[in-house]
């Protein structure tokens, strides 16, 4: 047991030379973090009417097929039926339509 302890202490005092990656990510900064938190707070604010709106607009242009096809893409044929948390994803891939 005596050597187990001797063999933790001299691992102990070798530095690490690769770089603790712990430590590099106590380096972000408040503002950086700000950055990193910034797309999350975007995606929840889409709202359902953002949502049809732009589907009513591809709807115009003809786009039909399409519009089926990206609601069947989320497990539905109705806007009501996909969960809110989703429709950031759902506005990005409609306006790409």
């Amino acid at each position: 047991m005596e050597n187990k302890q001797r063999a933790v202490a001299v691992t102990a005092e070798v530095p690490n030379e690769g770089g603790d990656p712990l430590e590099e990510e106590a380096t972000i900064t408040s503002g950086q973090l700000q950055e990193i938190k910034e797309p999350e707070e975007t995606e929840k604010t889409v709202t359902l009417e953002q949502v049809q709106a732009v589907l009513m607009a591809k709807k115009d242009e003809g786009k039909n097929m399409a519009i089926k096809e990206l609601l069947q893409k989320y497990g539905t044929t109705r806007l009501t039926d996909i969960d809110p948390a989703r429709y950031a994803r759902l506005l990005k891939e409609a306006e790409a339509l």
